[in-house]
């Protein structure tokens, strides 16, 4: 194995030095999980929700493989997506004027009654009622860190 630095990684640990160590480390640690790949590509073109198909085609690799390696990590692409949703609308509803109907559509769902069914399931306000809470506040709460920002 090659390292950054040009450096070939021998397979004795005795032939590990200590900053052959430090980049091996960090040369692992910037690879990304592949929950963290699969939350890009969803969240890569608003108004477009891609399905697992679609994703899996994007990473190169079929389906199973995908579903596999999610699982590994312990989670589903529907749980992912449902992540990925919630952040992004979160961030639509608090901080843009955007129509809720629209904020739907943006999310991939088909109507405006099934997203405000799926926004209360997954933080018990609904979508109005979240918009009301946290328009205009510069900290609001979110259930996870995507580090996406919507395009509005």
């Amino acid at each position: 194995m090659r390292l950054e630095n040009g450096n070939r990684l021998e397979s004795s640990p005795s032939a590990l030095d200590y900053s052959s160590h430090h980049l091996l480390i960090a040369t692992l640690s910037r690879r990304t999980s592949c929950v963290d790949e699969v939350r890009e590509r969803i969240s890569a073109r608003p108004g477009f929700i891609p399905n697992l198909e679609q994703v899996a085609n994007d990473l190169a690799v079929s389906p199973r493989t995908l579903r596999r390696r999610l699982a590994a990590e312990g989670t589903k692409f529907q749980k992912v997506l449902d992540e990925v949703r919630l952040d992004m609308a979160q961030e639509y509803l608090a901080i843009s004027t955007l129509p809720v109907g629209t904020i739907a559509e943006l999310l991939g769902f088909s109507h405006q009654a099934n997203f405000g069914h799926a926004f209360k399931r997954w933080c018990g306000l609904s979508p109005r009622q979240y918009r009301e809470k946290w328009a205009g506040v510069d900290c609001y709460p979110k259930t996870r860190s995507s580090g996406h920002r919507p395009v509005i």
